[in-house]
């Protein structure tokens, strides 16, 4: 029976064949980290962050000092490919939402394994591209003035990813104000007068409908 992998729950890794996955699996130290430990702060960046099990928050600081979530990573998610190529961390921040369990793999470590595998190198950059669009979504969500523009923007692309107008939250009500630069108080009261006005429906903890197209 073939060993479950750390690397077989990233699409990056998930083209590669078993004996393959294994060579990748050889390079990566696996952590345990309890909630609210610091997993990564600018002093301590440097290398590719994969969440195996557990919740982990992506934080950033404004200009302004305040702490903003990026997004929460789940099983399969990894950050830190930008600091693999020299990049800085000046304001991100990751912190164990739940107990963690990650995988790390060192910056020297996947720059050798791009460099022989021009497959992962075409993966590695599609990849990224796709985590860069995330960042200029949310950064456009925060142009809009409105919270409630907001809120209803960010319902209709979880709808469409669900492909149903039924959608979960995939954060708490504090984490999702956190997400759109704004409080929680503020949030559930946008959520209130949104159900008012018979664009939205909550039909439990974390689960709306949408009603507007």
């Amino acid at each position: 029976m073939e060993k479950e992998l750390c690397v077989q729950l990233v699409p990056l890794f998930q083209p590669f064949d078993y004996t393959q996955q294994v060579e990748f699996e050889r390079l990566v130290h696996q952590a345990h980290f309890k909630r609210g430990t610091t997993l990564v702060t600018p002093a301590t960046a440097g290398q590719l962050v994969i969440v195996k099990a557990g919740r982990v928050k992506v934080t950033r600081l404004t200009a302004a000092g305040d702490e903003r979530l990026q997004a929460v990573l789940t099983t399969g998610d990894y950050i830190g490919e930008d600091w693999l190529f020299g990049e800085s961390n000046p304001d991100l921040r990751l912190e164990a939402a739940s107990d963690v369990q990650v995988c790390l793999l060192a910056a020297s470590d996947l720059r050798r394994l791009l460099l022989a595998s021009p497959q992962l190198s075409y993966l590695f950059l599609r990849y990224t591209i796709v985590h860069n669009t995330r960042l200029q979504h949310q950064n456009a969500l925060l142009s809009l003035s409105r919270v409630e523009d907001r809120l209803l923007t960010y319902f209709a692309d979880l709808a469409a990813q669900s492909e149903t107008h039924t959608v979960t939250l995939p954060f708490a009500l504090k984490d999702l104000a956190a997400y759109l630069g704004t409080t929680p108080e503020t949030v559930s009261r946008k959520i209130t007068q949104l159900e008012a006005s018979g664009q939205l429906q909550q039909l439990g903890r974390g689960k709306y409908r949408l009603l507007t197209s």
